[in-house]
């Protein structure tokens, strides 16, 4: 028998029908988020959304937008939080009841995923925890709370884990987007560069040139990510000794 994950599901039901969230989430009274139960959802149109200094400053090229959850835990103590999406660049806030930002986090778990290591979270103490798009972004997340400090990777297993990473986000966006959507092709250019960056130049090279043909079909020859595209062909070309490919 077939099963499917639960984020399975989410990104089937993203691609299938109009994206509906597992978890109903009212602003006005945010959904308890209970320690070792993933919650899973979609950031969709009408996401509220969120602002902090930081994101003021650092991130501009488009409102950040996100789900507000409580936490509330009987025993104190280190927590991890972890927001994980295929399909957006994840962010967290964590704030104290009256709105104080406590901690924030972007890329703190492999790829564009996020992750919070909160060194304390009282007993009897209200947090509200914002799962956040950046750059205005939409689709599928998976959110977790759980108990202690994650485990120390090696550089290695962490190499390991990210090209991992990069391959899945790859694959989930070529089946629900298509080959041909600029953001398969943000994709394709991720894992070139990812793999160039672990010595694998070979096989970085045909993913480069399928996100410039990719970009220059769907964006033209003139836009900033086509030419970003040439640019990462171009560095990878001139690294290998092809000087004459790379001008």
């Amino acid at each position: 028998m077939l099963r499917l994950t639960p984020m399975a599901i989410a990104v089937a039901a993203l691609v299938l029908a109009p994206p509906l969230s597992t978890q109903d989430v009212d602003e006005a009274a945010p959904s308890l988020l209970v320690v070792g139960q993933p919650v899973e959802g979609v950031i969709e149109d009408g996401a509220a959304m969120v602002e902090t200094e930081t994101l003021v400053t650092r991130y501009t090229r488009a409102p950040t937008v996100g789900r507000t959850f409580r936490i509330e835990v009987d025993e104190g103590g280190a927590f991890t939080i972890e927001l994980r999406s295929y399909f957006f660049d994840a962010y967290l806030v964590l704030r104290n009841d009256e709105g104080r930002v406590l901690a924030e986090d972007d890329d703190g778990l492999i790829g564009t995923h996020a992750r919070l290591v909160v060194p304390e979270l009282e007993p009897g103490a209200t947090y509200h925890l914002e799962a956040c798009a950046l750059h205005a972004g939409r689709g599928a997340y998976e959110l977790v709370l759980k108990r202690g400090e994650p485990p120390a990777l090696s550089p290695a297993d962490r190499a390991a884990l990210e090209l991992r990473d990069a391959e899945r986000v790859l694959a989930i966006r070529e089946k629900a987007l298509g080959p041909e959507h600029p953001d398969t092709a943000q994709s394709l250019n991720n894992l070139a560069l990812l793999l160039r960056s672990q010595g694998d130049s070979a096989a970085a090279r045909p993913l480069l040139e399928r996100a410039l043909a990719t970009r220059e079909m769907a964006l033209g020859p003139e836009h900033p990510d086509t030419a970003g595209s040439l640019n990462n062909l171009a560095a990878l070309l001139h690294a290998q000794g092809d000087y004459a490919a790379a001008r």
